[in-house]
């Protein structure tokens, strides 16, 4: 990443980071396993909720 001119952010080049993470992920299996986790527990209280406030006027 880079920063702009006007204070944006750039992102100049995906290759590497994405296989730093993909080999990361290869050789510590308990990370992802962890993720998983997260996700689940994230993913199951957000469609609760929005089951819950459904029909709630916005």
């Amino acid at each position: 990443m880079r920063r702009g001119a006007l204070g944006g952010t750039y992102v100049t080049e995906l290759i590497e980071p994405l296989e730093k993470w993909r080999m990361r992920m290869r050789s510590q299996t308990g990370e992802f396993d962890d993720l998983i986790d997260l996700r689940n527990a994230l993913e199951t209280q957000t469609a609760r909720l929005a089951a819950i406030r459904r029909d709630r006027p916005t």
